[in-house]
């Protein structure tokens, strides 16, 4: 049985650590979070579960997902765009409590996502040799794309965070990934032990954390794969900023 009072919600968007987030979660004898139940493609990944997102049509039927999830799993990880935002909405004013995971380089999230949908490589587990090689065919980004995202990114930040900064300091907790994937261990461990306090959880002092903490074993982007980005140095110059992050910068 989970030790957690509540159940827990990581919302985050794409190439923000999420996944890495809730795989050092799990490592919790008492934890066990499912990992995206609303993408179109969970009933593909999982045969044995249902494709919760094609029953969710309003409140009450998110309810009931919730309800039968919840049986099972101590928590989900939901990405910002697998639901209506009236959905988001009710799910983020629940009781449960919410850890809300964001990265302030917006334009690396953007950049990493447009990459990862031409490559096919979402995680760290996806690299392999043929897929590596798919990082020397990549075709420039289009402009018009990267702003459009820009637009989103705003307007969730706009609509969520506040409804997310609404609950108690108890039931809510947001975390930046620039601040969980450092290159000092020492201080990413620090903060993921802030995530299982939040939880109400000693945090497991096993090696194996480590290796979704450390970004040299789970980051897949970096500056040389930036670099095989045809119109990499323009997007750079249209769309870096101290605001808005840089792809090439520290």
């Amino acid at each position: 049985m989970t030790l957690l009072q509540q159940p827990v919600v990581i919302f985050a968007h794409a190439r923000s650590g999420s996944t890495s987030l809730v795989r050092s979660l799990n490592l919790h004898p008492d934890l066990n979070i499912a990992e995206e139940p609303f993408h179109p493609k969970y009933g593909l990944w999982h045969p044995d579960e249902r494709s919760y997102v094609e029953t969710i049509v309003d409140n009450t039927s998110l309810d009931l997902a919730l309800e039968e999830i919840f049986l099972k799993y101590d928590g989900i990880k939901v990405l910002d765009y697998q639901l209506a935002e009236n959905l988001y909405s009710e799910l983020l004013q629940s009781n449960c409590k919410v850890i809300c995971l964001r990265r302030r380089n917006v334009l690396k999230t953007i950049v990493s996502n447009l990459v990862a949908a031409q490559t096919s490589v979402w995680h760290i587990t996806d690299r392999n040799l043929d897929n590596n090689k798919k990082y020397e065919e990549l075709q420039p980004l289009d402009f018009r794309e990267i702003q459009n995202i820009f637009n989103y990114h705003a307007e969730l930040q706009s609509t969520y965070r506040p409804l997310i900064l609404q609950k108690p300091p108890d039931l809510r907790l947001c975390i930046d990934y620039e601040d969980l994937y450092t290159d000092n261990l020492v201080q990413n461990r620090s903060v993921l032990r802030s995530v299982f306090s939040f939880l109400g959880l000693l945090m497991p002092e096993t090696p194996e954390i480590d290796f979704y903490l450390n970004p040299a074993s789970s980051r897949i982007m970096n500056p040389h794969i930036y670099l095989k980005v045809p119109n990499i140095g323009e997007i750079e110059e249209r769309f870096g900023s101290d605001d808005s992050g840089w792809l090439l910068r520290d």
